[in-house]
């Protein structure tokens, strides 16, 4: 399985590394070359992730096709949980802040 980080910033160093300790394989998108997230993931590409067709290019090469995208930036996280509460059954999202997850039960 493949996991795409959009944002590559510090926070996003927990969760690649707990992804790939999951055995995912993970790529990194960042418009800072120097994004510390970029040099933990498996692949990485810097690129203005502002911009959805840039982000669509890259994630649309072959073997760049995630199977999830992990919410890294907390802000995106609590919006995904008022979201999520109401409207996603199942268990097709993934959480990686055990803090994130208490706060939902």
């Amino acid at each position: 399985m493949t996991a795409a980080v959009i944002g590559a910033s510090s926070e996003s160093i927990y969760v690649i590394n707990k992804a790939k300790e999951l055995g995912l394989k993970v790529i990194a998108l960042d418009g800072n070359p120097e994004a510390p997230g970029l040099k933990a993931a498996d692949a990485s590409f810097v690129v203005d992730i502002r911009d959805p067709q840039k982000v669509f290019e890259i994630l649309d090469r072959d073997g760049n096709k995630p199977d999830v995208v992990l919410p890294v930036p907390i802000v995106t996280i609590v919006m995904l949980v008022f979201l999520i509460k109401g409207h996603v059954t199942g268990n097709n999202v993934l959480f990686l802040y055990k803090e994130d997850v208490d706060k939902i039960n």
